[in-house]
């Protein structure tokens, strides 16, 4: 079964955890790609769109970019649900 994943309106800010991953970006890297490579789900892009303050627009994103991870965004997913 494939997941699904709705975002709400208005939805809240995800929590930082001391556990949180943050990398480097290079040229070329994507959204989607790097929630696929942490996640192991291509579709959670959108939890590292919430949580780096970046807008609708392109999966791309800007090479030098510190990018937050969250460890575990399942609480703030089930949240939105």
């Amino acid at each position: 079964m494939e997941n699904t994943y709705y975002i709400k309106e208005g939805y809240n800010e995800i929590p930082f955890n001391s556990k949180d991953l943050y990398i480097l970006t290079t040229d070329g890297m994507r959204l989607d790609l790097i929630a696929h490579q942490y996640y192991g789900d291509q579709k959670l892009w959108w939890v590292l769109a919430v949580c780096n303050g970046l807008g609708k627009g392109s999966l791309f994103v800007k090479a030098g970019m510190q990018l937050r991870i969250p460890i575990s965004p399942q609480e703030f997913i089930d949240a939105i649900r």
